[in-house]
C-alpha cells in the first residue's frame, strides 16, 4: 500500500490538485499496490467541484482514475465564532444557502466552503478528538518526528496547555488550533534545534564554551522558541 497525502489550504488551486493527482496516477500505473490519496481539509480551498469529481465520480478532468487509486479526504466543520453564536456542523444549513456566503463567512472560526450535495452523501462526522485522544496523537507525532533527547513529556504538556488556552479565547476567528499546529510546532522545534546546534559550535570555536544563555540546555531552548512562534506570536494584542 502507498499513501499520498495533500494538505489543502486556501492558496491551493485546481492546477495544483490536478498535478498532484496526475503524479499519483502515473506512479500507480507502474505498481500493483493500492494508492491511497488523502486530501486533508478539502473545504478550505475553492475547488469543491474538482474534489467531488475525484472522490465521487472517480474521474480527473473526465478521465477515469485507475482502480488501484483510492481517493478520500477530511473536511473542517462549519464552526460559528463563540461571540456570534455557537453552532457546529460539516456544511452550511440548506435553508441558509440563499444568504450571502461571504457575509456568513465573517462569523466562522475558520473559512470553509460548502460541500456539494453529492459529496455530502459520503461524509462521516466523527466529531472532535477527546482530550486523551488528542494527547495520544500529539505524543505519537513528537515520538516519530524528534530525537531521543527531546523532552517529550514537557513538549506534550506545553502543547496541550497552549491549545487549551487558545480555544478558550473568544475574541478572534483565527484563534483555533488543530494537529496541524502541532506539526508546525514540531517543524519549528527541529529547525531551532539544528540552528542552535550550529550556533553553539561557532560559539565553542570562538570562546571554548557552548551557546546557552539561559542555561536550560539546547532542547528546552528550541522548544521555547518553537512554542513562542507557533502559538504566542499568533495572539492579538
Amino acid at each position: 500500500m502507498e499513501f499520498r497525502p495533500l494538505n489543502v489550504h486556501g492558496g491551493l488551486n485546481e492546477e495544483d490538485i490536478v498535478k498532484f493527482m496526475e503524479k499519483a496516477i502515473e506512479e500507480s500505473k507502474a505498481s500493483e499496490k493500492k494508492f491511497w490519496v488523502f486530501f486533508d481539509e478539502i473545504n478550505t480551498c475553492d475547488c469543491m467541484g474538482l474534489f467531488k469529481e475525484i472522490i465521487c465520480d472517480r474521474t480527473l478532468n473526465g478521465t477515469q482514475i485507475p482502480d488501484n487509486v483510492i481517493s478520500f479526504g477530511a473536511c473542517n466543520p462549519y464552526l460559528i465564532r463563540k461571540d456570534a453564536r455557537e453552532q457546529v456542523g460539516l456544511v452550511y444549513q440548506h435553508q441558509n444557502l440563499e444568504l450571502d456566503i461571504e457575509a456568513d463567512m465573517k462569523n466562522l472560526v475558520y473559512r470553509v466552503h460548502p460541500l456539494p450535495n453529492s459529496l455530502i452523501e459520503y461524509v462521516w462526522d466523527y466529531g472532535e478528538l477527546s482530550g486523551p485522544e488528542e494527547e495520544a496523537y500529539i505524543r505519537a507525532m513528537i515520538h516519530n518526528r524528534t530525537s531521543k533527547s527531546t523532552p517529550v513529556d514537557l513538549f506534550v504538556k506545553l502543547l496541550l496547555t497552549s491549545h487549551k488556552f487558545i480555544r478558550n479565547l473568544e475574541t478572534s476567528p483565527i484563534l483555533v488550533v488543530s494537529l496541524r499546529d502541532v506539526e508546525r510546532c514540531i517543524i519549528l522545534f527541529q529547525w531551532f534545534h539544528k540552528f542552535l546546534q550550529q550556533l553553539g559550535k561557532k560559539a565553542h570555536e570562538k570562546t571554548g564554551s557552548f551557546y546557552d544563555p539561559i542555561h536550560l540546555g539546547l532542547p528546552i531552548q528550541a522548544l521555547i522558541h518553537a512554542i513562542g512562534i507557533a502559538y504566542h506570536a499568533r495572539l492579538i494584542g
